[in-house]
């Protein structure tokens, strides 16, 4: 099955900022489903992401659940996803917790569970502090810096450049944040609100998230 957008609903624990919006989810220019998206600050000052995606994709109903839990600099704790088929009442789940040395992967499905240690590469950052940019932090335009995130479709880690680039205007009422993400020689683009919630996000596989006006 090819993998959907690894982008991540709400945390039930006291927040300091929260978002949360949904999005049509696009891919190659289709509409193929609806995303709910929901990011908020913990009391550590770290933050927690979800994403659930309702798409249909081969021709089948899919429903994916992915989180993301960051430490306060930026450096990830955990991250899962769950995918389930409806019709035919198929999971699969993977986990993987982060200790700044190594990713511990668990992996569920079809009644076979696997455990998997993937040590970080000697010298390799996992910080990710665009993940705090306009809900936390407010970067300098330029900012870039390169880091290690954790694929769990391939179980390996991958080096990614992220980019702030500049402040733009979609629309004389709609400012926003334009951020870029390299990975080998593909590119995402996203756009970011004042609070820090996308406004869309081209992924670096393909697939588009475009948020939906309210009552749309």
């Amino acid at each position: 099955m090819r993998r959907l957008l690894l982008l991540p609903i709400l945390c039930l624990l006291p927040l300091l900022a929260s978002g949360q919006a949904r999005y049509r989810v696009m891919s190659e220019g289709v509409p193929i489903g609806e995303a709910v998206v929901a990011q908020s600050l913990t009391p550590d000052r770290g933050k927690r992401l979800d994403i659930q995606l309702d798409v249909v994709w081969n021709g089948r109903k899919l429903i994916v659940r992915q989180l993301s839990v960051f430490n306060a600099n930026g450096t990830p704790k955990m991250k899962s996803e769950e995918i389930l088929v409806p019709a035919t009442r198929d999971r699969w789940f993977v986990s993987a917790a982060f200790d700044g040395k190594q990713a511990r992967v668990v992996s569920e499905g079809k009644k076979v569970n696997r455990i998997l240690e993937v040590p970080l590469p000697k010298g390799a950052s996992t910080a990710m502090p665009h993940e705090f940019w306009f809900i936390r932090d407010i970067p300098r335009v330029g900012t870039q810096f390169t880091t290690h995130r954790f694929n769990l479709a391939k179980r390996i880690w991958e080096p990614v450049e992220i980019t702030y680039v500049e402040k733009i205007s979609l629309s004389y009422r709609v400012a926003a944040h334009k951020v870029t993400v390299r990975l080998g020689d593909q590119f995402g683009t996203s756009f970011y609100d004042e609070q820090g919630m996308p406004i869309w996000i081209d992924d670096v596989k393909g697939f588009r998230l475009e948020r939906m006006e309210p009552g749309r």
